[in-house]
């Protein structure tokens, strides 16, 4: 059990590492929408270099993904929230692939499985929410438009934390 609790807490010290290494931007309340999708695109692209470096790194063990596997109901947020600070203290941008959840520390990594259309796509935590029970994480729109839930407005997913070393 203890190695249990010690793997969960190496998993979330490396994924602040790793985005700290990979990741980071922020984009300021007075750039145009255009600037800011312009950040944001950069940004989805590193992020998107980081996927492949962290697949060729994932830990492939059934009983860690058994052990830190969610499945829930996803719903998506953000065109009024467009450019308000999150509770990760950041702007909020629409076009970046962003989550906000009550469950998983900011900053980490969690790749998104839509179970109905088997699309998925890797968000990092930078808001505080759902706000609506029985969901487990609120997606930007640029991700829920990659697992193809923006017009439904809600899927049920399966939520597994990028892992890697």
């Amino acid at each position: 059990m203890k190695s249990k609790a010690l793997l969960i807490a190496s998993f979330f010290i490396l994924g602040a590492l790793l985005l700290g290494l990979y990741v980071g931007a922020k984009v300021e309340s007075s750039l145009a929408d255009s600037r800011e999708e312009f950040l944001a695109k950069q940004y989805n692209a590193e992020l998107t270099d980081l996927r492949i470096r962290l697949d060729d790194a994932l830990v492939d063990s059934t009983i860690l993904h058994q052990m830190v596997t969610f499945t829930g109901t996803a719903s998506w947020y953000g065109d009024r929230e467009h450019g308000q600070i999150t509770a990760n203290n950041e702007r909020f941008s629409k076009f970046a692939l962003t989550a906000a959840s009550k469950f998983f520390p900011f900053n980490s990594l969690w790749r998104i499985i839509n179970l109905e259309n088997r699309r998925e796509t890797i968000v990092r935590i930078s808001d505080d929410g759902p706000n609506v029970r029985g969901r487990i994480i609120d997606l930007s729109p640029a991700a829920a438009r990659e697992i193809g839930m923006e017009r439904t407005g809600t899927a049920r997913v399966v939520l597994t934390p990028v892992l890697g070393n």
